[in-house]
């Protein structure tokens, strides 16, 4: 039965750690990816869209260290700082939000630079203390507590950090004299970095480290407007920070690394912002993607043979057995292979999300047939918006698939003013300019052209750069059930 077959987590992270067997036996490294890269010298963020498997990538990657001696640690932005630290932020900063006219100026001055340095250090010193190797660094960053339970717990509104005086004996040892702040009971964040660097210098010389900074993610979905900023500033400063560390490890022959993962979505939110970070991200990144070429087999179609071949645990299933090959809509036969690659955006979640989506829509059905495939269509196709919703979002707020939905009523408009006047128009809230990109770069429109023998289609997800507005514009096939206009 499909209900007794896993196929895997939409969260990468967790199929690592639950199912760590299933995860490596069908893992798969898209071929114009280099892990080799990933390093603290050559490039340290990885950017790619929502379901393209960053995640699994780092952890993937952290896996093959561990064999190699590397300790690792993960940090989510989205899971790890919670709502309490966003008030927490604004209340370092020297600025007063509401006193700030221009939003564009709130976010430039903002700075979270320091605390993002000192919860680094502070994971990093987690993790090898965890590891037995407790030192003079451990001890001065971690204090008595062994783990943050807040981000800014102990960082003063006057961005200064309280110290005991075991850690201003070991500042001490380091050529630091706190002892002019307050009695040394308050010193500034910037001095306790410095300090805490070089005791990181000193006793961690010989230890191998990465640190794997993942899901900086933000949405205008559960935010307000200032919160946004605020969290937009913050993932920008994660970017900053990163490379301040990254460049000090070189500096010092230490082989400690840390590496980001960024969306496409967040990336262009912060140029809009400050143009200045967009010369970092595209300095220091690597691209995550998925070719989706008209090959014999692409690798989503193997990705989705091994995650069904190993979803018995124990059993290897006869993927030829279990799999209708071939689906008929009316008079129309299409390849499972083609249809993966028609439906599909080109990213591993979204095989895990049909195979899901059929497993719980048919858990009494003993394969994967047409019928099943099938009736696994609306759930889909709800999920797949989702995905989009939550990028598209960012930058054009909540309302988008409620328009979406009310306004798409046909699969092909044969030509973009068509669509202009009959979707775009109805968006009064958006910058429409802005939305037809995104629209178009998140994969819910594309281009056709009737000009050749037979009619085709461009994407974003298959190489387009741009919407053609002398073409005409469709609707992706995977959001058609979604939409109603199957």
């Amino acid at each position: 039965m499909l209900s007794d077959c896993y196929f895997g987590d939409v969260e990468a992270i967790d199929e690592g750690n639950n199912f760590p067997e299933y995860f490596h036996s069908t893992f798969i490294l898209p071929t114009s990816f280099s892990m080799n890269s990933l390093n603290n010298k050559r490039k340290y963020i990885i950017v790619g869209r929502k379901g393209s498997g960053k995640t699994a990538v780092q952890f993937y990657l952290s896996e093959k260290l561990k064999e190699k001696g590397y300790i690792s640690k993960f940090f989510s932005f989205h899971s790890d700082v919670k709502p309490k630290d966003y008030n927490s932020a604004a209340r370092t900063q020297k600025i007063d939000m509401l006193g700030v006219v221009n939003s564009r100026n709130i976010f430039l001055n903002y700075d979270f630079r320091e605390i993002w340095l000192r919860t680094f250090l502070v994971k990093i010193a987690e993790e090898l203390s965890e590891n037995s190797f407790t030192s003079q660094f451990t001890k001065f960053v971690l204090g008595k507590r062994s783990r943050l339970s807040s981000i800014f717990e102990g960082v003063l509104k006057s961005a200064s950090v309280e110290i005991s005086a075991e850690m201003f004996d070991i500042s001490a040892s380091v050529g630091f004299d706190f002892a002019k702040y307050k009695g040394g009971s308050e010193v500034p964040l910037s001095e306790y970095i410095s300090a805490a660097l070089e005791l990181l210098r000193r006793h961690h010389q010989d230890h191998l480290f990465y640190l794997y900074v993942d899901e900086l993610v933000l949405s205008r979905l559960d935010a307000a407007d200032d919160e946004v900023k605020v969290r937009a500033a913050m993932v920008r400063d994660i970017l900053r920070s990163a490379r301040e560390l990254n460049n000090f490890f070189i500096k010092h022959n230490l082989d400690f690394h840390i590496v980001c993962a960024l969306r496409p979505e967040i990336r262009n939110l912060l140029n809009d912002m400050d143009s200045e970070i967009g010369k970092l991200v595209d300095g220091k990144s690597v691209k995550l993607e998925w070719d989706m070429s008209d090959g014999s087999e692409t690798l989503l179609f193997r990705l989705l043979i091994q995650k069904v071949i190993h979803s018995k645990h124990l059993e290897v299933i006869n993927f030829a057995d279990f799999v209708e090959p071939k689906i008929n809509f009316g008079k129309k036969t299409i390849l499972l292979e083609n249809f993966i690659k028609i439906n599909t955006w080109g990213r591993p979640r979204d095989v895990v999300q049909l195979l899901n989506s059929i497993a719980d829509e048919n858990p009494d059905s003993p394969r994967i047939g047409e019928d099943e495939i099938k009736n696994a269509l609306n759930e889909y196709s709800r999920r797949a918006m989702n995905e989009i919703k939550d990028e598209i979002s960012v930058r054009h707020g909540n309302a988008i698939a409620k328009t979406l939905r009310e306004n798409i009523n046909k699969r092909l408009y044969k030509s973009f003013d068509e669509f202009d006047r009959s979707v775009i128009a109805k968006f009064g809230f958006a910058n429409t300019s802005t939305l037809v990109d995104d629209l178009f770069h998140y994969g819910v429109i594309g281009n056709y052209d009737d000009s050749f023998n037979a009619r085709r289609y461009y994407w974003f997800h298959r190489g387009e750069e741009f919407l053609k507005p002398s073409l005409g514009v469709c609707i992706h096939p995977g959001l058609w059930n979604y939409l109603n206009i199957r």
